[in-house]
């Protein structure tokens, strides 16, 4: 469970910012009390917020908060394949301050792992160097307290252990990290924190690969392989309750490939006479997205992960956009407080019957280039009757775009 992530000196973001899921004291545990999660154990504070929905103009730095948890996750999965004297990959700081350019920048995660315990990870880098790494979790059983340190490492081979057990000499590179050496080493104290980034964080923007190529992927993975029926048949029926027509899915060998078909009923007079299959190629563009959306969605609710998603809306009706968000704020379908950020620029969705004040966040860019993030919870002197889509679309929140058509030039014709 992601309960607060935070980046500094990122692509537009220059200053530190803050994506939060606990919930807002400004907003009552009543309202909407589905979209809450409330965890049991003292040491994980809460109620957390179970959906996240980021609004701004385009060009606001919205998908560049969700590619800094992208590139997080990218950093410990895959830092042990950093080179000697290599640029750390995923290093790209604020770039229209040329002081910025040579700062660190840093990520701060504060998440729930799947064994149930609370951890902070920080992370602080250079083009070629980790200046600061540390590792912090909370003692179950107690009300919140103070984070006890797992370890921590500043610039340089020196790390300072806290209450860690384990392996303790560890030869790294400067441009590599020690939660990363959990993913192939026996470090038990570290396992569970490293296996929230490979196994239960899900994100894909709009620019990782091609959005349809790692669904597609994933369906093929799934629908190949007979572990997965318990998922197919979810995924199937998730498909079906979105109106596409289509009544089942599977795969079939063509030439030492599997290709994703689907399956239509043949109507006759009204009545239903048969079956027709058609290769997944020729679907709608949404309903590939759909059923790609599914393959990981299923995945996420099943095992209580976080899935991170820009442009959740493209390709999809609204209705269906609502229907996949309301997957997620339902204990009937969420029963493992799995949770879902997305980025959209579908304001029906501004709607307080969908969600909490404190769960629409909104970016704006500021004359400087900086990208900004706050909640409209934050807001005072919102109308508890006025339509809040409204009130965005009148630039009462900022974080839409400043259109001034007397800059347009168009050629003229003579």
């Amino acid at each position: 469970m992601l309960i607060e992530f935070a980046v500094t000196n990122f692509r537009s973001i220059k200053n530190r910012q803050t994506i939060t899921f606990q919930a807002s004291g400004s907003v009552g545990k009543k309202i909407n009390p589905d979209n809450l999660i409330f965890p049991k154990e003292k040491s994980h504070g809460g109620p957390f917020i179970s959906t996240g929905v980021i609004y701004g103009a385009n060009a606001s730095g919205k998908s560049n908060f969700l590619k800094a948890i992208l590139a997080l996750g990218t950093m410990i999965t895959n830092s042990n394949e950093y080179n000697l004297d290599k640029p750390i990959p995923v290093y790209d700081p604020f770039r229209l301050d040329p002081k910025s350019r040579q700062e660190p920048t840093i990520f701060e995660i504060d998440f729930i792992a799947n064994d149930g315990q609370r951890y902070i990870y920080q992370v602080a880098f250079e083009r070629l160097r980790v200046v600061r790494e540390e590792l912090f979790f909370f003692k179950t059983g107690q009300k919140l307290n103070r984070p006890t340190l797992i370890f921590s490492r500043k610039a340089g081979p020196k790390i300072e252990f806290g209450e860690y057990k384990g392996k303790r000499d560890f030869s790294i590179l400067d441009n590599q990290l020690i939660l990363t050496r959990a993913g192939f080493e026996n470090l038990p104290t570290l396992t569970e924190a490293y296996r929230f980034f490979s196994k239960f964080l899900f994100v894909v923007t709009a620019q990782s690969t091609t959005l349809e190529d790692i669904m597609l992927g994933r369906i093929e993975y799934i629908f190949s392989n007979e572990v997965f029926i318990k998922y197919r048949e979810s995924i199937i029926s998730l498909v079906r309750a979105a109106d596409t027509g289509i009544s089942n899915i599977y795969t079939k060998d063509l030439q030492q490939k599997q290709r994703i078909k689907t399956v239509h009923p043949v109507f006759q007079n009204g009545i239903e006479t048969g079956e027709e299959d058609f290769d997944l190629s020729e679907e709608s563009t949404g309903t590939i997205k759909l059923l790609g959306l599914a393959s990981i969605i299923v995945d996420v609710l099943e095992i209580g992960g976080v899935i991170v998603l820009d442009e959740l809306d493209k390709h999809l009706h609204p209705l269906l956009t609502r229907m996949l968000i309301e997957l997620f704020q339902s204990a009937v379908t969420n029963s493992t407080n799995a949770q879902l950020l997305f980025s959209t620029h579908d304001i029906s969705l501004i709607d307080r019957d969908l969600f909490r004040r404190d769960q629409i966040f909104l970016v704006d860019k500021t004359i400087e280039g900086v990208s900004e993030i706050t909640r409209l919870s934050n807001f005072t002197g919102i109308s508890k009757i006025a339509p809040l889509e409204k009130w965005y679309m009148a630039g009462m929140f900022k974080a839409v775009p400043m259109i001034n058509k007397y800059e347009i030039t168009l050629p003229k014709n003579e």
